[in-house]
């Protein structure tokens, strides 16, 4: 239910917001797609801050982070040594903070 409901998140707001142009991932190895599709999750729910009083959302929105960020510092770095000669992939992994795990620890 949950994954349902942040994956239906991501598509609203890539359609309310034109986001979705920039997330094309077209001819990309599947390895990537796979991180870039958690990463983006993980990415959302890191800018999620439940209003006071949401304790059921505060851990809905804890319980993603740890689903969806742990281990992507490590598997973004991986990735960029694998990919480092393919142009197409390293701008697109290029575009995600190398330390996102800090930030989200509780």
């Amino acid at each position: 239910m949950y994954k349902s409901f942040i994956a239906l998140a991501l598509i609203l707001s890539c359609s309310t917001q034109g986001a979705c142009a920039q997330n094309t991932r077209n001819g990309l190895p599947s390895d990537v797609e796979q991180f870039l599709e958690a990463r983006d999750i993980c990415d959302h729910l890191a800018g999620e801050i439940p209003d006071p009083g949401q304790e059921a959302r505060a851990r809905e929105v804890s319980d993603g982070i740890e689903e969806y960020c742990a281990g992507t510092d490590k598997k973004l770095h991986s990735l960029k040594s694998k990919y480092s000669d393919d142009i197409k992939v390293m701008d697109r992994l290029n575009t995600y903070d190398e330390s996102i795990e800090a930030r989200t620890e509780p």
